[in-house]
């Protein structure tokens, strides 16, 4: 029954108008992994707000502040990671990485 509906639809085209939802989210770890790579380049010490416009930059499209900046905090309190605090609002990857 569904696949007689199925081909019915395909074969009045009307499968073809349907418009297709653009990606609500990014995939799970994917700013991370972009404020990873920012601060890997930078070579200096950047603020969260930099961080952020340049990952927009890199993904166009909108990234939530607060998700970036509640990564950098994180981040930057666990020694696993390569990210450090080095003041209010400034974070560098680590020397030597």
């Amino acid at each position: 029954m569904a696949a007689r509906a199925l081909a019915k639809i395909k074969a009045s085209g009307e499968a073809e108008r349907v418009p297709t939802r653009p990606i609500l989210r990014l995939p799970q770890g994917q700013i991370q992994a972009y404020v990873h790579e920012l601060l890997g380049s930078a070579g200096r010490v950047l603020r969260p707000k930099e961080v952020q416009l340049k990952v927009e930059q890199r993904v166009g499209r909108e990234v939530s502040y607060d998700t970036v900046a509640s990564f950098l905090s994180v981040a930057a309190r666990d020694p696993g990671q390569p990210i450090v605090r080095t003041g209010h609002g400034r974070y560098r990857y680590r020397l030597g990485r």
